[in-house]
């Protein structure tokens, strides 16, 4: 019962801030919907009590919480008004006020999206928010968990509603980087280029293609602004490290470009306490972090139309230390690395039609070498590199309620591994193509709203086709509060990675051409209150894996691990999120998110496997998160609390459990002006109680450890 002192604690928090933050009976709902002189609904109507403002929806609907007698309605361009809340029409029509305003430019971020119709849960990086990369960003949410390092420099793969990592598949700026069938790296994107997050919950290959089972991570980068600027950062932290980072930025005449370079070196030689001796401190070595990274982004604006181009390349040197139960087999294992994400996209948005053409390349090359291993059978050198090109075509339209999207994409894919040792060599080419439609429909009428959504998608890979598709629901009420129910339901599949189907890096593992792709099953449903203090909202999951692809341990010629596809997977996920005061300067979230990931396999008789009703391993049977926020313009704290459930190790749930763990970390930032330039200081203290735990069996996590940036900026 000691787990689930953490998750009482949190449900009792949910019950008192709902109290807290609950409305004097005196207060109302109040709803109208504001209209122009022609009948057409004004947007972003500010409605001002004089307490607190809302705004209108995109049809002009609002919903106000008051119990003040009267109603100040503003917007630019038109006439304000005041009216009283007792005699307040349905329809409210507002006068245009013409305004004669100078030129200026306007910068749109329709393109990134997955698409424009779909719903998604949108994560907006602050501004006074330092970190590390975007993981962090991501892991302040409770359906997001991770078994990787927390210290720069270490792999980062994110698990989504429970699901595995090479099931979420991960985009930048709509740009699909994972869908392989391998785990995405979150280290590559920095921090600072990141303006928002989606995030697509539950099957959605139909929006995405192969790997979307668990859902869609979608990034979207920060665009070049009309500001020239140039930025110095420089960073220390724990175990040795130090960081650099040059930023500049500049326009010429609807150019905007921004060039980056940034340098790490960490030794992340932590201390840890061994679980088989828990009295006795051992250091974690072999373990140096190098990365240099490189990154340009540019947009070209015209009336109408705009180009946005993007390269990221890194170069990484990483140390790979291996459990330390085996310490001796990994002693001298390194891996040097580079990679690249680049495309090119062209936008153009006419009055009734808007058109997107993406074109990307992306390629990752490695070579991994253990040759000086002080144990011989653990010797490997092996070069591995992985190459993905292709294009897109979309075109969306609108007529009256209904909004439709078309479009195909068409992908190359190339992997060759060659063991250095013995030269053996494998390689493969694989092409794809897909054809998407997509449909949508609003309607509704004075106090409410809904939307219906169809995708439909057709892949074609060698071999093998996939039909996805997934359907939406959503309907919004104003009066008496504002209640947002949604519903979704749809399909989805994984290609095995080329790495699972030819892997010959050494002579603990082995690759299975024979592997079938994963195909899912999954549905969604939710339901959100609004109140003008807090908003609440809970959710459940549901999904089916067939053919799940695992890599398990077989003794034909010796203790070789072999990737197979295991049978059948049921994960249910069950969330609840808070927040509390999110308009303000200060306030809270607080999420929970239980899940259930059941291993549900037969066997060639129709019989119970012998892992059947087992839980998945390394999947936590419960994530919750506290995030307490104070963040103004040049000051600001943030309280992060994450605790994580059990997780077994193995598939039979029979050894090596790991225990529930709860990590507390602290970020501070001030800024001082000065006359040219801005200086601003960030300090992040990581596991702040200290606690030693596992993310693997025998792979330990770092104790408290910190970070400390010091950035110069000036704008012209």
């Amino acid at each position: 019962m000691k787990h689930y002192k953490g998750v009482y604690l949190l449900i009792i928090l949910l019950f008192m801030s709902l109290t807290l933050f609950a409305q004097k009976s005196a207060e109302r709902a109040v709803s109208a919907t504001i209209v122009d002189e022609a009948g057409v609904g004004i947007e972003k109507v500010s409605i001002y009590d004089g307490k607190k403002a809302v705004f209108s929806d995109e049809l002009g609907r609002f919903t106000i919480i008051s119990a003040v007698d009267s109603l100040y309605l503003s917007r630019l361009g038109y006439v304000s008004i005041t009216l009283s809340t007792r005699a307040l029409p349905a329809k409210i029509t507002m006068q245009e006020n013409l305004l004669t305003l100078p030129t200026i430019r306007v910068q749109g971020e329709h393109i990134g999206s997955v698409s424009r119709m779909h719903q998604f849960r949108q994560i907006e990086k602050q501004e006074s928010q330092s970190l590390r990369d975007g993981s962090e960003l991501l892991l302040t949410q409770a359906s997001v968990s991770t078994q990787s390092l927390p210290l720069k420099g270490e792999y980062q793969n994110l698990s989504l509603l429970g699901n595995l990592a090479r099931h979420t598949l991960v985009m930048i700026d709509g740009v699909a980087q994972s869908n392989a069938g391998e785990a995405f790296d979150f280290s590559k994107i920095p921090a600072s280029q990141i303006s928002r997050i989606e995030i697509i919950e539950g099957s959605s290959s139909a929006l995405g293609g192969s790997s979307a089972i668990g859902g869609i991570i979608n990034i979207i980068t920060r665009k070049p602004q009309y500001q020239s600027f140039a930025e110095l950062e420089e960073g220390i932290g724990s175990y040795g490290l130090h960081s650099r980072r040059y930023h500049v930025g500049n326009h010429f005449r609807g150019l905007q470009l921004e060039i980056e370079y940034s340098h790490f070196d960490t030794d992340n030689n932590f201390k840890y306490y061994p679980t088989w001796a828990p009295d006795e401190i051992m250091v974690r070595t072999n373990n140096r972090k190098v990365q240099d990274a490189y990154l340009v982004k540019a947009v070209y604006s015209l009336e109408n139309q705009e180009i946005q181009a993007y390269l990221n390349h890194t170069i990484d040197l990483r140390q790979l230390p291996g459990p330390v139960n085996f310490p001796a087999l990994y002693d001298h294992a390194r891996q040097v690395s580079n990679s690249t994400q680049g495309y090119v996209t062209h936008s153009y948005l006419g009055k009734n039609i808007e058109n997107d053409l993406r074109i990307w390349y992306n390629r990752a090359n490695s070579v991994y070498d253990n040759r000086e291993s002080t144990n011989s059978v653990a010797r490997s050198y092996n070069d591995q590199s992985q190459s993905e090109s292709g294009v897109s075509e979309m075109v969306s339209f609108s007529i009256n309620d209904f909004q439709y999207e078309f479009g195909t994409e068409i992908k190359s894919l190339g992997y060759r591994m060659k063991n250095l040792l013995n030269n053996a060599e494998s390689s493969a080419d694989l092409r794809s193509s897909a054809f998407f439609a997509r449909l949508g429909h609003d309607f509704g009428g004075e106090s409410w709203q809904g939307a219906n959504r169809l995708a439909l998608r057709h892949d074609v890979t060698k071999g093998e086709s996939f039909n996805s598709w997934r359907v939406e629901h959503r309907t919004k009420l104003w009066y008496p509060v504002e209640i947002e129910f949604e519903g979704s339901l749809g399909t989805a599949f994984s290609v095995p990675s080329i790495y699972d189907r030819y892997w010959i890096g050494d002579s603990f593992a082995q690759g299975n051409i024979d592997l079938k792709s994963e195909s899912a099953f999954g549905y969604k449903l939710s339901l959100k209150l609004n109140r003008p203090y807090f908003s609440v909202e809970g959710s459940v999951h549901h999904n089916e894996i067939k053919d799940l692809i695992q890599w398990r341990q077989t003794y034909f010629f010796g203790p070789v691990w072999k990737p197979f596809n295991v049978g059948k997977v049921k994960i249910d996920n069950q969330q609840l999120n808070l927040s509390i005061l999110p308009e303000r300067a200060y306030g809270a979230e607080v999420g929970i998110s239980f899940s259930q990931a059941v291993d549900i396999s037969l066997n060639k008789y129709g019989e119970p496997s012998a892992v059947y009703g087992k839980t998945l391993p390394y999947t936590p049977e419960y994530s919750a998160n506290v995030t307490l926020r104070y963040s103004v313009e040049k000051h600001g704290i943030y309280l992060l609390y994450k605790h994580n459930g059990k997780q077994f190790t193995t598939a039979d749930n029979l050894i090596g459990t790991l225990p529930a763990t709860g990590l507390l970390d602290c970020s501070l930032y001030k800024v001082f002006k000065f006359k040219f330039v801005d200086l601003r200081l960030d300090f992040k203290l990581s596991n702040i109680l200290n606690q030693s735990y596992e993310s693997y069996a025998h792979v330990p996590r770092p104790g408290r450890n910190y970070l400390f940036n010091m950035n110069l900026k000036r704008e012209w």
